[in-house]
């Protein structure tokens, strides 16, 4: 299980464009390059004053790769100190460097903040190296040895721990985005196929009625003009979602009262009972206008001799039932693309509700019945 772990974390990339510099990160070198300066000339214990203000203002500098390369941060932050320290201990048999230094620690949480997996592994040997030379050169007690310890693993922990929280909300965004997306791809679908199937019938119509009827052919055409009028609209609608535009904002959603007009230009009979429309809420008010739009489209797309298409909406205590019946004979049972049935049955699923189509079982064509709670939620 370590091992899967281990193999896991190794495959971990580094962040993806990382923050840039900015100001602060100058300001952190200024200020942990002012304290080793202090340090150096206040400090009475000091050792190699002079060496020791040198190595320190080479190496806070590193602060400003530290989310770009991370490794090299932490390599070139620790090795210093390992290097300085031992030399100072080996040469007095004392603790050397200067505590400002300890800014070095943010080159950790940086490497597990930002790096990859693999460079997260690399740096542990570093690491620990540092930890037991700084240790064992400062002190042996076992309290100090631990405490050191832990100063140094604090910030690999806190690293791992915010990288862990900003990858789990990038997914979430993620997952939401998705969601949207096939959202947005079922609207498309239904809205554009409802509108080309009906301008396709109208325009077989039209073909027939050229020679003979010129009036009606024209008829014809206006309704065709019309129905490609409302299709350019739900796109730019849909489209203006897509980009965060104005657009969207401005187009509101279909609701249960918009059902009423899928009747208005189609080259059947549609009749609506549409008397007692209930109170729902809006995203099942558009559910169901989607789904009795897809209906119709089915049918004059599918259906056989589909002379007359009937759309019923009715309250049942909590929830609200959608009924679209035609009197052809059905030959599919899918969409086109899979946005078809399988889209209006995924509608459904998600907000709690119950869904079903097949032949009329009281003879005729094709009915749809979809059920969904007044009050879901999206």
């Amino acid at each position: 299980m370590v091992t899967s772990t281990l193999r896991e974390f190794a495959a971990e990339p580094a962040v993806a464009d990382p923050p840039r510099r900015v100001w602060r990160d100058w300001l952190l070198v200024a200020g942990a390059s002012v304290g080793a300066v202090l340090e150096a000339v206040l400090r009475g214990d000091l050792h190699w004053r002079g060496a020791a203000l040198v190595v320190a203002l080479v190496t806070i500098p590193v602060l400003l790769i530290r989310r770009q390369r991370p490794l090299l941060a932490v390599t070139v932050g620790c090795g210093a100190a390992v290097v300085f320290t031992s030399a100072v201990w080996l040469a007095y048999r004392e603790p050397g460097g200067l505590f400002a230094m300890s800014a070095m620690l943010i080159n950790i949480y940086a490497l597990y903040r930002w790096g990859s997996g693999r460079d997260g592994l690399r740096g542990i040997p570093v690491i620990a190296v540092t930890a037991v030379i700084c240790n064992l050169t400062d002190s042996t007690a076992p309290s100090d040895v631990i405490g050191g310890t832990i100063v140094l693993a604090m910030p690999i922990g806190l690293g791992l721990l915010v990288r862990t929280r900003s990858t789990a909300d990038q997914r979430r965004a993620e997952t939401i985005r998705s969601r949207e997306r096939e959202r947005l791809a079922r609207d498309l679908h239904d809205a554009v196929a409802h509108h080309v199937s009906a301008i396709a019938i109208q325009a077989q119509a039209g073909k027939e009625v050229a020679a003979t009827e010129p009036e009606a052919a024209r008829r014809v055409l206006d309704v065709i003009e019309e129905e490609a009028a409302r299709t350019l609209a739900e796109m730019r609608s849909i489209v203006g979602v897509l980009r965060g535009g104005e657009a969207g904002e401005l187009a509101p959603q279909p609701g249960l009262a918009d059902i009423a007009r899928l009747a208005t230009s189609e080259p059947v009979r549609i009749e609506t009972s549409l008397d007692a429309l209930p109170t729902v809420a809006p995203v099942v008010g558009t559910a169901l206008f989607r789904i009795a739009q897809e209906a119709v489209t089915n049918a004059l797309r599918h259906g056989t001799a589909v002379n007359e298409v009937r759309i019923a909406i009715e309250p049942s205590g909590r929830d609200v039932q959608l009924t679209v019946e035609d009197d052809g004979r059905p030959v599919g049972t899918t969409g086109v693309g899979g946005y078809g049935l399988a889209g209006m049955a995924e509608r459904v699923a998600l907000l709690g509700g119950t869904f079903d189509a097949g032949p009329d079982p009281s003879g005729g064509g094709w009915r749809v019945f979809a059920r969904l709670p007044c009050e879901a939620s999206a």
